[in-house]
Protein backbone atom coordinates (compact mmCIF):
# COMPACT_ATOMS: atom_id res chain seq x y z
CA UNK A 1 0.00 0.00 0.00
CA UNK A 2 2.85 2.42 0.58
CA UNK A 3 3.86 1.58 -2.70
CA UNK A 4 1.43 3.04 -3.98
CA UNK A 5 1.96 6.07 -2.22
CA UNK A 6 5.47 6.61 -3.24
CA UNK A 7 4.44 6.41 -6.82
CA UNK A 8 2.91 9.88 -6.40
CA UNK A 9 6.29 11.33 -5.67
CA UNK A 10 7.58 9.77 -8.77
CA UNK A 11 4.65 11.10 -10.94
CA UNK A 12 5.55 14.56 -10.02
CA UNK A 13 9.24 14.71 -9.39
CA UNK A 14 10.61 12.94 -6.55
CA UNK A 15 14.70 12.62 -7.85
CA UNK A 16 14.64 16.60 -8.02
CA UNK A 17 12.65 17.22 -4.93
CA UNK A 18 15.56 18.11 -2.17
CA UNK A 19 17.12 20.33 -5.23
CA UNK A 20 14.11 22.78 -4.54
CA UNK A 21 13.69 25.51 -2.62
CA UNK A 22 11.33 25.39 0.24
CA UNK A 23 8.47 27.07 -1.52
CA UNK A 24 9.11 24.83 -4.26
CA UNK A 25 9.15 21.38 -2.43
CA UNK A 26 6.45 22.80 -0.57
CA UNK A 27 4.15 23.29 -2.99
CA UNK A 28 5.23 20.03 -4.57
CA UNK A 29 4.09 18.36 -1.28
CA UNK A 30 1.08 19.99 -1.26
CA UNK A 31 -0.01 18.53 -4.57
CA UNK A 32 1.37 14.93 -3.69
CA UNK A 33 -0.88 15.37 -0.91
CA UNK A 34 -3.91 16.03 -2.41
CA UNK A 35 -3.34 13.33 -4.64
CA UNK A 36 -3.20 10.93 -1.96
CA UNK A 37 -7.35 12.05 -1.04
CA UNK A 38 -7.75 9.82 -4.09
CA UNK A 39 -6.50 6.49 -2.60
CA UNK A 40 -8.68 4.35 -1.00
CA UNK A 41 -6.97 3.50 2.31
CA UNK A 42 -3.87 5.45 2.91
CA UNK A 43 -3.67 9.43 2.85
CA UNK A 44 -1.15 12.15 3.66
CA UNK A 45 -1.56 14.72 6.62
CA UNK A 46 -0.87 18.01 8.28
CA UNK A 47 2.41 19.11 7.01
CA UNK A 48 5.64 18.01 6.42
CA UNK A 49 9.46 18.65 7.54
CA UNK A 50 12.80 18.44 5.42
CA UNK A 51 16.02 17.27 7.33
CA UNK A 52 19.38 16.36 5.76
CA UNK A 53 17.87 15.55 2.60
CA UNK A 54 15.31 13.37 4.32
CA UNK A 55 11.05 14.36 4.27
CA UNK A 56 9.21 13.59 6.83
CA UNK A 57 5.06 13.56 7.25
CA UNK A 58 2.39 11.97 8.69
CA UNK A 59 0.42 9.15 7.03
CA UNK A 60 -3.14 7.46 7.80
CA UNK A 61 -3.66 3.97 6.70
CA UNK A 62 -7.40 3.32 7.40
CA UNK A 63 -7.65 -0.17 6.43
CA UNK A 64 -5.41 -0.49 9.80
CA UNK A 65 -7.22 2.00 11.35
CA UNK A 66 -3.33 3.51 12.29
CA UNK A 67 -1.30 6.48 12.25
CA UNK A 68 2.73 6.74 11.36
CA UNK A 69 5.54 8.87 10.47
CA UNK A 70 7.07 8.12 6.88
CA UNK A 71 11.08 8.88 6.20
CA UNK A 72 11.52 9.40 2.21
CA UNK A 73 15.57 10.16 1.24
CA UNK A 74 17.50 9.96 -2.23
CA UNK A 75 19.60 8.60 0.63
CA UNK A 76 20.05 5.54 2.64
CA UNK A 77 18.58 6.50 5.72
CA UNK A 78 20.25 6.63 9.09
CA UNK A 79 18.55 4.25 11.65
CA UNK A 80 17.43 6.65 14.23
CA UNK A 81 13.58 5.50 14.57
CA UNK A 82 12.37 1.70 15.25
CA UNK A 83 11.12 0.75 11.69
CA UNK A 84 12.34 -1.33 8.78
CA UNK A 85 14.10 0.66 6.46
CA UNK A 86 13.32 -0.12 2.54
CA UNK A 87 13.76 0.81 -0.85
CA UNK A 88 11.59 1.65 -3.61
CA UNK A 89 12.83 3.22 -7.19
CA UNK A 90 16.43 3.61 -5.75
CA UNK A 91 14.35 6.02 -3.01
CA UNK A 92 14.98 4.81 0.27
CA UNK A 93 12.09 4.85 3.31
CA UNK A 94 10.95 4.83 6.66
CA UNK A 95 7.56 3.35 8.46
CA UNK A 96 7.74 4.83 11.79
CA UNK A 97 5.02 3.23 14.30
CA UNK A 98 4.41 6.05 16.77
CA UNK A 99 5.61 4.71 20.32
CA UNK A 100 7.59 5.97 23.27
CA UNK A 101 10.85 4.80 21.77
CA UNK A 102 10.60 6.35 18.34
CA UNK A 103 8.56 9.89 20.42
CA UNK A 104 12.24 10.54 22.10
CA UNK A 105 14.08 10.39 18.77
CA UNK A 106 11.17 13.13 17.54
CA UNK A 107 11.54 15.40 20.34
CA UNK A 108 15.47 15.04 19.53
CA UNK A 109 14.79 15.95 16.17
CA UNK A 110 12.30 18.28 16.36
CA UNK A 111 12.14 19.80 19.28
CA UNK A 112 9.47 21.79 19.34
CA UNK A 113 7.50 18.50 19.12
CA UNK A 114 8.58 18.10 23.11
CA UNK A 115 6.52 19.54 26.01
CA UNK A 116 7.47 22.62 27.76
CA UNK A 117 6.67 24.24 30.72
CA UNK A 118 4.67 27.18 30.44
CA UNK A 119 5.08 28.94 33.73
CA UNK A 120 6.30 32.16 32.32
CA UNK A 121 2.95 32.26 29.27
CA UNK A 122 -0.30 34.39 30.37
CA UNK A 123 -2.80 32.33 28.94
CA UNK A 124 -2.79 28.76 28.83
CA UNK A 125 -5.93 26.44 28.11
CA UNK A 126 -5.82 22.11 28.82
CA UNK A 127 -7.18 20.22 25.92
CA UNK A 128 -7.83 16.56 27.30
CA UNK A 129 -7.77 14.25 24.73
CA UNK A 130 -9.24 10.48 25.93
CA UNK A 131 -8.88 8.84 22.01
CA UNK A 132 -5.74 10.28 21.54
CA UNK A 133 -6.93 11.51 17.62
CA UNK A 134 -8.45 15.13 18.84
CA UNK A 135 -5.29 17.23 19.12
CA UNK A 136 -5.28 17.51 15.70
CA UNK A 137 -8.38 19.87 15.68
CA UNK A 138 -7.51 21.52 18.96
CA UNK A 139 -4.61 23.03 17.09
CA UNK A 140 -6.13 24.14 14.31
CA UNK A 141 -8.28 25.99 17.00
CA UNK A 142 -5.87 27.51 18.92
CA UNK A 143 -3.44 28.24 16.08
CA UNK A 144 -5.78 30.94 15.71
CA UNK A 145 -5.45 32.58 18.92
CA UNK A 146 -1.44 33.20 19.37
CA UNK A 147 -1.31 34.14 22.88
CA UNK A 148 -3.17 30.88 23.85
CA UNK A 149 -0.56 28.47 24.94
CA UNK A 150 -1.95 24.96 25.14
CA UNK A 151 -2.09 22.08 27.28
CA UNK A 152 -2.72 19.50 24.81
CA UNK A 153 -1.76 16.15 27.06
CA UNK A 154 -4.09 16.69 29.97
CA UNK A 155 -5.05 13.35 31.98
CA UNK A 156 -5.44 12.07 35.03
CA UNK A 157 -4.85 8.19 36.54
CA UNK A 158 -8.22 7.72 36.44
CA UNK A 159 -8.63 8.28 33.10
CA UNK A 160 -5.95 6.53 32.30
CA UNK A 161 -6.67 3.06 33.82
CA UNK A 162 -10.25 3.85 32.27
CA UNK A 163 -9.00 4.11 28.78
CA UNK A 164 -6.50 1.41 29.19
CA UNK A 165 -3.40 3.74 28.68
CA UNK A 166 -0.26 5.29 29.92
CA UNK A 167 1.87 8.68 30.37
CA UNK A 168 4.06 7.68 27.70
CA UNK A 169 1.33 6.57 25.14
CA UNK A 170 -0.49 9.99 26.17
CA UNK A 171 3.01 12.19 25.49
CA UNK A 172 3.38 9.62 21.89
CA UNK A 173 0.34 10.86 20.50
CA UNK A 174 0.23 13.87 21.14
CA UNK A 175 3.81 14.83 20.06
CA UNK A 176 3.33 13.02 16.52
CA UNK A 177 -0.04 15.01 16.21
CA UNK A 178 2.01 18.42 16.97
CA UNK A 179 4.60 16.96 14.24
CA UNK A 180 1.37 16.45 12.14
CA UNK A 181 0.16 20.01 12.52
CA UNK A 182 3.41 22.00 12.07
CA UNK A 183 2.75 23.68 15.38
CA UNK A 184 5.85 24.88 16.76
CA UNK A 185 4.32 27.59 19.40
CA UNK A 186 5.34 25.34 22.41
CA UNK A 187 2.65 23.49 24.53
CA UNK A 188 2.16 21.85 27.44
CA UNK A 189 1.35 18.37 29.25
CA UNK A 190 -0.44 17.78 32.05
CA UNK A 191 -0.32 15.00 34.59
CA UNK A 192 -3.52 15.91 36.04
CA UNK A 193 -5.37 15.49 39.81
CA UNK A 194 -2.24 13.62 40.80
CA UNK A 195 -2.29 12.80 44.51
CA UNK A 196 0.83 10.63 45.26
CA UNK A 197 4.56 10.84 44.48
CA UNK A 198 4.40 7.52 42.72
CA UNK A 199 2.23 8.52 40.23
CA UNK A 200 3.49 12.46 39.78
CA UNK A 201 6.79 10.46 38.83
CA UNK A 202 4.80 8.28 36.07
CA UNK A 203 3.75 11.73 34.72
CA UNK A 204 7.48 12.73 34.96
CA UNK A 205 9.05 9.96 33.00
CA UNK A 206 7.04 10.82 30.46
CA UNK A 207 8.71 14.10 30.38
CA UNK A 208 5.13 15.91 31.49
CA UNK A 209 6.33 19.16 32.55
CA UNK A 210 2.96 19.85 34.12
CA UNK A 211 1.55 18.21 37.53
CA UNK A 212 -1.99 18.68 38.85
CA UNK A 213 -1.32 18.29 42.42
CA UNK A 214 -5.06 17.20 44.11
CA UNK A 215 -4.83 17.96 47.77
CA UNK A 216 -8.11 16.24 48.63
CA UNK A 217 -6.53 13.48 50.97
CA UNK A 218 -4.48 16.03 53.00
CA UNK A 219 -7.55 18.45 53.55
CA UNK A 220 -10.05 18.40 56.20
CA UNK A 221 -13.26 20.23 55.14
CA UNK A 222 -15.19 18.28 58.18
CA UNK A 223 -13.22 20.97 59.86
CA UNK A 224 -15.59 24.15 58.70
CA UNK A 225 -18.34 22.52 61.00
CA UNK A 226 -16.03 22.27 64.17
CA UNK A 227 -17.45 24.72 66.96
CA UNK A 228 -15.14 27.38 68.05
CA UNK A 229 -14.28 25.12 71.19
CA UNK A 230 -13.36 22.00 69.29
CA UNK A 231 -10.49 24.30 66.78
CA UNK A 232 -9.56 25.73 70.03
CA UNK A 233 -8.68 22.07 71.38
CA UNK A 234 -7.52 20.77 68.25
CA UNK A 235 -5.28 23.39 66.91
CA UNK A 236 -3.23 23.17 70.67
CA UNK A 237 -2.32 19.75 69.68
CA UNK A 238 -0.64 20.39 66.65
CA UNK A 239 3.43 20.76 66.85
CA UNK A 240 4.56 24.28 67.96
CA UNK A 241 6.29 24.36 64.94
CA UNK A 242 3.19 24.12 62.82
CA UNK A 243 1.65 26.86 65.42
CA UNK A 244 3.96 29.54 65.65
CA UNK A 245 4.02 28.74 61.50
CA UNK A 246 0.80 30.43 61.14
CA UNK A 247 0.28 32.59 64.24
CA UNK A 248 3.66 34.83 62.78
CA UNK A 249 2.30 34.80 59.88
CA UNK A 250 -1.43 35.56 59.97
CA UNK A 251 -1.97 37.22 63.93
CA UNK A 252 -2.69 40.68 64.11
CA UNK A 253 -1.89 41.13 59.54
CA UNK A 254 -4.27 43.40 57.90
CA UNK A 255 -4.52 43.11 53.62
CA UNK A 256 -6.09 45.37 51.67
CA UNK A 257 -6.82 43.41 48.55
CA UNK A 258 -8.47 45.52 45.50
CA UNK A 259 -11.14 47.44 47.96
CA UNK A 260 -11.44 44.26 50.26
CA UNK A 261 -10.13 44.24 53.67
CA UNK A 262 -9.29 40.60 55.57
CA UNK A 263 -8.18 41.10 58.90
CA UNK A 264 -8.56 37.28 60.69
CA UNK A 265 -9.22 36.56 63.95
CA UNK A 266 -7.22 33.92 65.55
CA UNK A 267 -10.09 31.61 65.35
CA UNK A 268 -10.17 31.79 61.89
CA UNK A 269 -6.86 31.25 61.60
CA UNK A 270 -6.58 28.60 63.40
CA UNK A 271 -9.83 26.73 61.78
CA UNK A 272 -7.97 27.27 58.05
CA UNK A 273 -4.76 25.75 59.87
CA UNK A 274 -6.61 22.57 60.60
CA UNK A 275 -7.93 22.32 57.36
CA UNK A 276 -4.65 23.55 55.05
CA UNK A 277 -1.93 23.11 56.83
CA UNK A 278 -1.45 19.44 56.17
CA UNK A 279 -1.81 19.92 52.28
CA UNK A 280 0.27 23.04 52.44
CA UNK A 281 3.32 20.98 54.09
CA UNK A 282 2.60 17.98 51.59
CA UNK A 283 2.79 20.57 48.62
CA UNK A 284 6.09 21.51 49.69
CA UNK A 285 7.55 18.35 49.65
CA UNK A 286 6.25 17.67 45.99
CA UNK A 287 7.26 20.71 45.12
CA UNK A 288 11.04 20.01 46.46
CA UNK A 289 10.59 16.62 44.55
CA UNK A 290 9.68 18.60 40.93
CA UNK A 291 12.62 20.44 41.50
CA UNK A 292 15.13 17.39 42.68
CA UNK A 293 13.64 15.95 38.80
CA UNK A 294 13.49 18.76 36.70
CA UNK A 295 15.13 21.86 38.05
CA UNK A 296 12.80 24.75 37.59
CA UNK A 297 11.38 23.67 33.98
CA UNK A 298 8.11 22.43 35.57
CA UNK A 299 4.57 23.71 36.25
CA UNK A 300 2.71 23.24 39.67
CA UNK A 301 -0.71 23.40 39.73
CA UNK A 302 -2.34 23.37 43.35
CA UNK A 303 -6.13 22.05 43.42
CA UNK A 304 -8.40 22.32 46.36
CA UNK A 305 -11.13 22.26 44.27
CA UNK A 306 -11.76 18.86 45.05
CA UNK A 307 -14.48 19.51 47.96
CA UNK A 308 -18.02 20.13 48.67
CA UNK A 309 -17.67 23.70 50.21
CA UNK A 310 -16.66 26.18 48.04
CA UNK A 311 -13.15 27.95 48.52
CA UNK A 312 -13.74 30.88 50.75
CA UNK A 313 -11.49 34.28 49.77
CA UNK A 314 -9.23 34.30 53.01
CA UNK A 315 -8.81 30.31 53.12
CA UNK A 316 -7.40 31.40 49.12
CA UNK A 317 -5.20 34.18 50.83
CA UNK A 318 -4.19 31.48 53.52
CA UNK A 319 -3.07 28.75 51.12
CA UNK A 320 -1.30 31.25 49.05
CA UNK A 321 0.43 32.95 52.04
CA UNK A 322 1.88 29.48 53.35
CA UNK A 323 2.81 28.27 50.30
CA UNK A 324 4.86 31.73 49.53
CA UNK A 325 6.44 31.51 52.90
CA UNK A 326 7.79 28.13 52.36
CA UNK A 327 8.90 29.11 48.69
CA UNK A 328 6.68 26.76 47.07
CA UNK A 329 7.11 27.60 43.55
CA UNK A 330 3.68 27.60 42.10
CA UNK A 331 2.41 28.44 38.58
CA UNK A 332 -1.37 28.04 39.16
CA UNK A 333 -4.20 27.23 41.81
CA UNK A 334 -7.40 26.02 41.36
CA UNK A 335 -9.99 27.15 44.15
CA UNK A 336 -13.58 25.82 44.18
CA UNK A 337 -15.64 28.28 42.80
CA UNK A 338 -19.29 29.13 43.71
CA UNK A 339 -21.98 27.18 42.17
CA UNK A 340 -21.17 23.94 40.00
CA UNK A 341 -18.61 23.22 37.71
CA UNK A 342 -20.37 20.42 36.76
CA UNK A 343 -19.31 17.44 33.06
CA UNK A 344 -19.99 18.69 30.08
CA UNK A 345 -22.81 21.25 30.80
CA UNK A 346 -22.73 24.92 31.31
CA UNK A 347 -22.41 26.85 34.61
CA UNK A 348 -24.99 26.20 37.31
CA UNK A 349 -25.47 29.06 40.03
CA UNK A 350 -26.37 32.36 40.47
CA UNK A 351 -24.18 34.06 37.53
CA UNK A 352 -23.82 37.54 40.02
CA UNK A 353 -22.84 35.85 42.72
CA UNK A 354 -19.93 33.64 40.91
CA UNK A 355 -18.49 36.91 39.32
CA UNK A 356 -18.22 38.91 43.21
CA UNK A 357 -16.38 36.03 44.37
CA UNK A 358 -14.53 35.20 41.07
CA UNK A 359 -13.27 38.99 41.17
CA UNK A 360 -12.03 38.37 44.70
CA UNK A 361 -10.00 34.88 44.04
CA UNK A 362 -8.27 36.71 41.19
CA UNK A 363 -7.62 40.18 43.17
CA UNK A 364 -5.37 37.77 45.62
CA UNK A 365 -3.71 36.18 42.65
CA UNK A 366 -2.89 39.34 41.15
CA UNK A 367 -1.64 40.36 44.81
CA UNK A 368 0.92 37.94 44.79
CA UNK A 369 1.62 38.25 40.95
CA UNK A 370 3.72 34.96 40.34
CA UNK A 371 0.94 32.28 39.61
CA UNK A 372 -2.74 32.40 37.67
CA UNK A 373 -6.21 31.24 38.66
CA UNK A 374 -7.38 27.90 37.36
CA UNK A 375 -10.61 26.98 36.27
CA UNK A 376 -11.26 23.06 36.41
CA UNK A 377 -14.18 21.32 34.95
CA UNK A 378 -14.48 24.24 32.10
CA UNK A 379 -15.35 22.38 29.62
CA UNK A 380 -19.37 24.11 27.76
CA UNK A 381 -19.27 26.98 30.86
CA UNK A 382 -20.13 29.46 28.36
CA UNK A 383 -22.45 31.33 30.43
CA UNK A 384 -19.61 32.82 32.49
CA UNK A 385 -16.57 32.16 29.97
CA UNK A 386 -17.01 36.01 29.59
CA UNK A 387 -16.46 37.11 32.78
CA UNK A 388 -13.61 34.53 33.59
CA UNK A 389 -11.62 36.35 30.25
CA UNK A 390 -12.75 40.18 31.51
CA UNK A 391 -11.87 39.30 35.21
CA UNK A 392 -8.23 37.62 34.92
CA UNK A 393 -7.69 39.96 31.86
CA UNK A 394 -6.96 36.36 30.24
CA UNK A 395 -3.97 35.81 32.66
CA UNK A 396 -5.64 32.07 33.96
CA UNK A 397 -5.45 28.14 33.11
CA UNK A 398 -8.18 26.10 31.69
CA UNK A 399 -8.49 22.83 32.09
CA UNK A 400 -11.52 21.06 29.39
CA UNK A 401 -11.56 16.96 28.64
CA UNK A 402 -14.72 15.33 28.18
CA UNK A 403 -16.05 18.00 25.65
CA UNK A 404 -13.73 16.46 23.11
CA UNK A 405 -14.86 12.68 24.26
CA UNK A 406 -18.25 14.12 22.75
CA UNK A 407 -16.94 15.43 19.58
CA UNK A 408 -15.75 12.01 18.86
CA UNK A 409 -19.55 10.48 19.61
CA UNK A 410 -20.96 12.91 17.22
CA UNK A 411 -18.90 11.87 14.68
CA UNK A 412 -20.34 8.44 15.27
CA UNK A 413 -24.19 9.45 15.55
CA UNK A 414 -23.46 11.09 12.56
CA UNK A 415 -22.38 8.94 10.33
CA UNK A 416 -23.12 5.26 11.96
CA UNK A 417 -26.18 5.72 13.57
CA UNK A 418 -26.28 1.61 14.45
CA UNK A 419 -23.27 1.21 16.63
CA UNK A 420 -24.05 5.01 18.26
CA UNK A 421 -27.15 3.04 19.45
CA UNK A 422 -25.37 0.38 21.28
CA UNK A 423 -22.72 2.68 22.95
CA UNK A 424 -25.81 4.69 24.03
CA UNK A 425 -27.14 1.48 25.93
CA UNK A 426 -23.68 0.95 27.17
CA UNK A 427 -23.70 4.53 28.91
CA UNK A 428 -26.72 3.60 30.82
CA UNK A 429 -25.17 -0.07 32.32
CA UNK A 430 -22.59 1.59 32.56
CA UNK A 431 -23.85 4.79 34.40
CA UNK A 432 -24.22 3.97 38.22
CA UNK A 433 -20.67 2.74 38.24
CA UNK A 434 -19.48 6.14 36.24
CA UNK A 435 -20.99 8.27 38.27
CA UNK A 436 -19.19 7.31 41.26
CA UNK A 437 -15.94 8.48 39.44
CA UNK A 438 -17.48 12.20 38.48
CA UNK A 439 -20.58 14.26 40.69
CA UNK A 440 -22.60 14.86 37.62
CA UNK A 441 -27.05 15.84 38.24
CA UNK A 442 -27.63 13.77 35.59
CA UNK A 443 -31.36 12.83 35.73
CA UNK A 444 -31.96 9.44 33.28
CA UNK A 445 -35.41 9.61 33.37
CA UNK A 446 -35.32 12.64 30.98
CA UNK A 447 -33.19 11.27 28.25
CA UNK A 448 -35.50 10.13 25.62
CA UNK A 449 -35.69 6.89 24.64
CA UNK A 450 -33.50 5.32 21.88
CA UNK A 451 -36.67 3.54 20.60
CA UNK A 452 -38.22 7.25 20.28
CA UNK A 453 -35.69 8.83 18.38
CA UNK A 454 -35.19 7.99 14.28
CA UNK A 455 -31.16 7.70 13.48
CA UNK A 456 -31.10 11.40 12.27
CA UNK A 457 -32.27 12.53 15.30
CA UNK A 458 -29.44 10.82 17.24
CA UNK A 459 -27.14 13.62 17.59
CA UNK A 460 -29.50 15.72 19.36
CA UNK A 461 -28.77 13.45 22.02
CA UNK A 462 -25.01 15.43 22.11
CA UNK A 463 -27.01 18.87 22.86
CA UNK A 464 -28.86 17.86 25.56
CA UNK A 465 -27.67 18.34 29.53
CA UNK A 466 -28.63 14.45 30.90
CA UNK A 467 -27.33 12.53 27.76
CA UNK A 468 -24.21 15.05 27.76
CA UNK A 469 -23.51 13.91 30.57
CA UNK A 470 -24.31 10.30 30.80
CA UNK A 471 -22.59 10.01 27.45
CA UNK A 472 -19.50 12.27 28.87
CA UNK A 473 -18.43 10.09 32.13
CA UNK A 474 -19.71 6.32 30.69
CA UNK A 475 -16.47 6.42 28.53
CA UNK A 476 -14.70 3.76 30.47
CA UNK A 477 -17.36 1.22 29.93
CA UNK A 478 -17.82 2.01 26.26
CA UNK A 479 -13.81 1.93 26.05
CA UNK A 480 -13.34 -0.99 27.76
CA UNK A 481 -15.78 -3.27 25.82
CA UNK A 482 -13.54 -4.59 23.60
CA UNK A 483 -16.36 -4.75 20.60
CA UNK A 484 -17.42 -1.32 20.93
CA UNK A 485 -13.64 0.29 20.99
CA UNK A 486 -12.70 -1.78 17.82
CA UNK A 487 -16.46 -0.21 16.37
CA UNK A 488 -15.51 3.36 17.15
CA UNK A 489 -11.59 3.63 16.89
CA UNK A 490 -12.76 1.90 13.17
CA UNK A 491 -15.54 4.61 12.58
CA UNK A 492 -13.04 7.38 13.83
CA UNK A 493 -10.61 6.48 11.45
CA UNK A 494 -12.34 6.40 8.79
CA UNK A 495 -14.57 9.77 9.50
CA UNK A 496 -11.00 11.27 10.98
CA UNK A 497 -11.23 14.89 8.75
CA UNK A 498 -14.98 15.39 10.64
CA UNK A 499 -13.23 14.69 13.85
CA UNK A 500 -10.81 17.35 13.10
CA UNK A 501 -13.99 19.76 11.95
CA UNK A 502 -15.57 18.54 15.19
CA UNK A 503 -12.97 18.99 17.41
CA UNK A 504 -11.79 22.39 16.08
CA UNK A 505 -15.04 24.09 15.66
CA UNK A 506 -15.67 23.26 19.42
CA UNK A 507 -12.52 24.36 20.88
CA UNK A 508 -13.30 27.70 18.51
CA UNK A 509 -16.72 28.21 20.59
CA UNK A 510 -14.78 27.97 24.15
CA UNK A 511 -11.95 30.24 23.18
CA UNK A 512 -14.17 32.78 21.37
CA UNK A 513 -16.35 33.26 24.56
CA UNK A 514 -13.54 33.55 26.29
CA UNK A 515 -11.74 36.02 25.01
CA UNK A 516 -15.38 37.88 24.76
CA UNK A 517 -16.92 36.89 21.84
Amino acid sequence: MIETLLSLFFDVGIKSFFKKDFRERQALFLCIKDKSEALNDIHILGSEKVLERTLFFICLDVRRSEKFLVLLSDKVIEPQFIGVIRSYKNIYYQIVPINWENTKVLHRLFPFTKPISLRAKKTTFGCGDRIGLATAGHIQAISAYGEVYPVLAQQSIRELNLTKRNYRDIIAEVSFQVFQEGFERGYGADGDHLKTIEDINLALDAEMPMITLDLSDHLHPAVFKWSDDEIVRSFAKLSLDDRNFVIDLFLGKKWEIKGEQYVPSQTEIERCTLIYLEAIRYTKIVDDHLQDRRGHDYDLEISIDETTTPTLPFHHLFVATCLSALNVRFTSLAPRFIGEFQKGIDYLGNINEFRKQFVQHVAIADYFGFYKISVHSGSDKYSVFRIIGDVTRMKLHVKTSGTSWLEALRVVATTDPALYRKIHKKALCFFDTASGYYHVTCQLEKIPPLSEITDGQLVAYLDHDDSRQLLHISYGGILNDLQLRFDFFTTIFENLDMLDRYERENMERHLKKLNGG
